[in-house]
């Protein structure tokens, strides 16, 4: 499972490591990382069969082990991670980072039936049901997303309360948009580009600290694929930058939240 041809291996040899990258339960991103030297080092079939635990699909959404009866009455077995290929990126890198490292989504086997894709997964259930609109109904979907999320910083205390990066609401505000976070957007929107997605229009949002971007509209399981990537590729860039990007509608104690 997960074998790639030769288009793919040229690609991969711009990489220094590949991350292999899923969504849980939750939607939450989970991955394991392998360098690219071993996978193009195996064999010249490019095996990449990939495990890991059944079990982390279901995990909490602070990580700890959800004993989920399927898998432990299974003897606790591992899946097989199938990556996608057509995903295949290589994730936007700073100046001062010495790797660069690629990254393709994975759905994953079932870990009861061999061969078998796991129905409940959640990009496996969307691609699904993507393919029955259209064979049974006739329909494509094409969408594009509005993403709104705040920024900050966490507090030092215990609380980690949300500090947002401005306390007004300068809702469609140049002058804010221009001092609080400009430059930092339109590198973003740099970033973003070079994965595929295209960026409509940004500006300043209602709530304390809220950012609106909004998308070109893409086809198919790329609506999906683009806002998955899209949520962690914004809280990884703002992360770097010391500030804490949050997708939450309530972030803080404003009392009219940030919907």
């Amino acid at each position: 499972a997960g074998g790639f041809d030769e288009d793919v291996a040229l690609r991969l040899k711009e990489a220094h490591f590949l991350r292999f990258e899923f969504s849980d339960l939750h939607g939450i991103s989970r991955s394991k990382v392998v360098s690219t030297r071993l996978l193009l080092s195996r064999s010249s079939t490019y095996d990449t069969s990939l495990a890991i635990y059944a079990g982390v699909l279901g995990m909490s959404l602070t990580s700890t082990p959800v004993m989920i009866p399927e898998v432990v009455g299974s003897g606790l077995r591992n899946t097989v991670l199938v990556p996608h290929w057509r995903t295949l990126v290589l994730l936007p890198k700073s100046e001062d980072e010495r790797y660069t490292t690629a990254r393709v989504l994975c759905e994953v086997s079932s870990p009861w039936e061999e061969g078998e894709a796991l129905d409940a997964h959640p990009r496996t259930l969307c691609r699904r049901l993507l393919k029955e609109l259209e064979d049974c109904h006739g329909y494509r979907l094409q969408g594009a997303l509005e993403y709104e999320f705040s920024l900050g910083k966490l507090s030092d205390t215990c609380s980690g309360k949300f500090i947002p990066l401005w306390d007004e609401r300068p809702t469609f505000s140049t002058f804010a948009f221009s001092t609080f976070v400009q430059d930092m957007l339109y590198d973003l929107e740099r970033d973003l580009a070079a994965l595929g997605i295209m960026v409509n229009t940004m500006n300043l949002e209602y709530g304390r600290g809220q950012i609106e971007v909004t998308t070109t509209p893409v086809w198919g399981i790329d609506i999906a694929d683009h806002a998955f990537t899209f949520r962690l590729l914004v809280k990884e860039f703002f992360a770097r930058r010391g500030l804490h990007a949050t997708f939450m509608c309530k972030p803080n104690e404003d009392p009219d939240g940030a919907a």
